[in-house]
């Protein structure tokens, strides 16, 4: 992935958060984002990852820019939870939903549908593979 940011600049009423950021980040380069609270670290990686746009400049990815933010909304539970895929969340909780009307032939079929996209979103090894990535970092997944 490549990403380009050239003159970009994110204002918020008078106060001007960052202007004329410029940077390329090339296949396998890692980067490091360092400041002081409240001076524009959230704000730049939010317009990065396409969330917000810039006031001035542009920004260009070759590949994806995901934001994993420090305290995702709607979230209380743990950091695995943090960290599952949204889409894994939904299969989840369609399985589960399928599972509890397993009585009838159409609820059959639906459960095979639902376990079907839950087996391809990754959910019966995830929290395993995710567990193992955290414990890498020194995180805790509960």
């Amino acid at each position: 992935m490549t990403l380009s940011v050239q003159h970009v600049a994110r204002v918020y009423g008078d106060h001007t958060m960052f202007e004329d950021v410029g940077f390329e980040v090339a296949p396998l380069e890692r980067l490091a984002l360092i400041g002081e609270n409240g001076s524009g670290k959230s704000t730049l990686l939010r317009v990065l990852a396409g969330l917000d746009a810039p006031d001035a400049g542009s920004v260009q990815a070759a590949g994806s820019v995901a934001l994993l933010t420090q305290f995702p909304e709607g979230l209380d539970g743990s950091l695995l939870d943090a960290v599952t895929p949204p889409a894994l969340h939904r299969a989840q909780a369609a399985f589960e939903e399928a599972a509890a009307r397993l009585e009838t032939s159409e609820g059959l079929e639906a459960f095979a549908a639902a376990e079907e996209t839950y087996r391809l979103a990754g959910g019966y090894d995830f929290e395993a593979r995710a567990a193992g990535v955290l414990a890498g970092l020194r995180l805790e997944a509960g």
